[in-house]
């Protein structure tokens, strides 16, 4: 970034004070070159001046990066997940040298209070990334790593970038990345290349733009989504989608050609093919992509914007087809909850979906449905579509072996959706859906429904058979139980033809339809969880830190997904004396403002703490 030279006034020296002025300027001049000759340089030739104006930008670039508050940034992050993150430097300019095993001088040198900018290049199958890392003095930087006699670096200016090198001398121990310094930045990059090729972009270009109020931020223009990303991600697809094809190839071989007996993964791969085409068209009209990352005492909030391109374009469209309600419906959830869903579309949006699920089933179930069990899955799906309204509302529970799901959604045609209901208990007697349910989920037997005792709905009683399964608490491995045993919500036994100890896992399925709402239950007393979810008692609303997450999406979500990982955990442990898990929630949703569509995740401070802990698997 370039620092305005403010000439002071001039004081009436005289042409005598002036040449003495010029004279005791030259001096020190001639010994700054001198004491530079001493340190080692290679020859008295004068340097070129530094050019640090801004430079266009590199070929293939795929985005911009700015980190605001450095130093801020890596305190609040070593406040919230603290455990393994308390043992790593307390500042950000040590956290850089730590990394990047550089000395503690050029720790000194970095200014944490001014951003560090990056960024990305793709050409489709191969990524270049450059960070620029602002120090207080570029120059003093330089001689730290190579000047005295224990400099490990040499340093070599690259006339076409302007970037002075840094590399590490024969048989001494180099950087974690390549290095290089132009004007006040240090650059870092994986790769030389990608160094002298991004660097003067970012720490020329980037460094005269004002710094966003957000933490982080990484920003991604039309050309660059219509370009490098757009290329970038079809080549990764085209990578597993052939592998998956692969996969499939040997399977078949292996069973003599034949397709599977449940599901052919050719369908659903021409699906998600079909569905990922649809992703990159709307990402190809987009003008900007903007990621941001804000990290309080609230938690850590990622939020991508997607603005359109253009107001009759595809992305214009498709956010435009959106339809958004007040989030804070997921607060009438029971208390109880540890998960909730929140979806709103359109009735046009549901008889599209309830038609492709329909075309989807007969794919995946090619050649086993006659006519008339196709007609009637159609009209059941139908029936759902056009009996419930706009939102629908999911929450569930799981608390020491006890499995209940919520659900409430608005009603625009109470008669055709309790027929839509009624109807789904007789879909899963057809042959070809009730084997793959049974592969699935176990052998399930539905009685006939019966009516709601008080109100207009339903309930049906339902027996499943699962196979018993014990964890063993000393090794964690899953074991055999023995039979014979009562066990909550049913009884063991044992199939004789298989010599299998399973489970009879008793439950109801209970729906009342009201004025404006239908309600759903899964439970063990389905009358009981029917009353917890209408009375609204107690309801999440009590929770503050879930209150604060969902209520910031105010009236624009489409889509809103709340996990309370703890207690969901938690409540499938064995009952304990200790205390309820904190809700700690994570929050993921997208919908649509003034500008565009967004996409968000929120996470609570104790779940980014327990998210820090998992490790990648081998």
């Amino acid at each position: 970034m370039q620092v305005e030279q403010r000439q002071a006034p001039r004081r009436g020296l005289g042409v005598a004070g002036r040449w003495l002025a010029r004279g005791a300027v030259a001096l020190v001049l001639q010994g700054a070159i001198v004491g530079c000759d001493r340190g080692g340089a290679k020859n008295n030739a004068a340097q070129p001046a530094e050019n640090l104006s801004p430079v266009p930008a590199p070929a293939n670039l795929a985005a911009e990066l700015v980190m605001a508050h450095p130093n801020a940034l890596w305190g609040r992050i070593r406040q919230i997940i603290g455990g393994p993150l308390s043992f790593m430097p307390a500042s950000y300019p040590m956290l850089v040298a730590s990394l990047l095993g550089l000395p503690a001088s050029v720790a000194e040198q970095i200014d944490a209070d001014v951003p560090t900018l990056g960024a990305l290049t793709s050409d489709g199958s191969r990524e270049h990334l450059v960070l620029a890392i602002h120090v207080r003095d570029g120059k003093q930087v330089e001689l730290a790593l190579t000047s005295g006699p224990e400099a490990r670096y040499t340093s070599q200016r690259d006339a076409t970038s302007g970037v002075t090198t840094l590399e590490a001398k024969a048989g001494q121990p180099g950087a974690t990345a390549s290095l290089g310094v132009l004007g006040n930045y240090l650059l870092v990059a994986p790769t030389r290349e990608g160094l002298l090729q991004i660097g003067p972009y970012a720490a020329r270009t980037l460094s005269t733009r004002p710094a966003p109020k957000e933490d982080l931020v990484l920003t991604s223009d039309h050309n660059a989504l219509a370009g490098p990303l757009r290329t970038r991600l079809s080549v990764w697809w085209g990578d597993l989608r052939r592998s998956l094809e692969k996969a499939d190839q040997e399977q078949r071989e292996r069973h003599g050609g034949s397709a599977p007996t449940f599901g052919d993964p050719r369908a659903a791969l021409q699906k998600a093919d079909m569905t990922f085409q649809g992703v990159l068209a709307l990402m190809t009209d987009l003008s900007e992509g903007r990621v941001q990352l804000t990290v309080d005492e609230a938690g850590a909030h990622l939020k991508a914007m997607l603005k359109p391109q253009s107001p009759g374009g595809t992305a214009a469209q498709e956010f435009a087809a959106l339809r958004t309600a007040d989030a804070t419906v997921m607060l009438d959830l029971p208390a109880t909850a540890s998960v909730g869903l929140l979806m709103v579309d359109s009735a046009e949006l549901r008889e599209r979906s309830a038609r492709d699920q329909g075309e989807a089933i007969e794919k995946v179930l090619a050649g086993k449905l006659a006519e008339a069990e196709r007609k009637k899955i159609q009209e059941v799906l139908a029936s759902w579509s056009k009996g419930r309204g706009d939102q629908l509302l999911l929450g569930g529970r799981i608390s020491q072996g006890e499995r209940v799901l919520f659900a409430r959604s608005t009603l625009t045609d109470a008669e055709t959706l309790d027929r839509g209901i009624r109807s789904t208990f007789e879909l899963v007697r057809v042959p070809a859906l009730a084997e793959p349910l049974k592969h699935w989920f176990g052998e399930v037997k539905f009685a006939t429904p019966g009516p709601l005792e008080g109100g207009r709905g339903g309930v049906v009683r339902a027996e499943r058979q699962v196979p018993q399964v014990r964890i063993d608490p000393q090794t964690g491995k899953a074991q055999r139980g023995e039979a014979g045993k009562e066990a909550k919500g049913g009884k063991e036994t044992k199939d004789k033809g298989k010599g299998t100890e399973t489970r009879t896992e008793t439950f109801e399925l209970a729906w009342s339809l009201e004025q404006q709402h239908a309600s759903y239950v899964i439970a063990p007393d389905g009358k009981n969880a029917l009353r917890e979810l209408s009375e609204k008692t107690a309801t999440l609303r009590g929770e503050e830190e879930v209150k604060a997450m969902v209520s910031a999406l105010g009236n624009e979500a489409s889509f809103a997904l709340l996990v309370m990982p703890m207690r969901l955990v938690g409540g499938m442990m064995p009952k304990a004396a200790n205390a309820r898990p904190p809700a700690a929630p994570i929050l993921v949703a997208f919908g649509k403002n003034d500008q565009g569509g967004w996409f968000r995740v929120d996470a609570a401070p104790a779940a980014v703490r327990e998210l820090a802990k998992i490790r990648p698997m081998d």
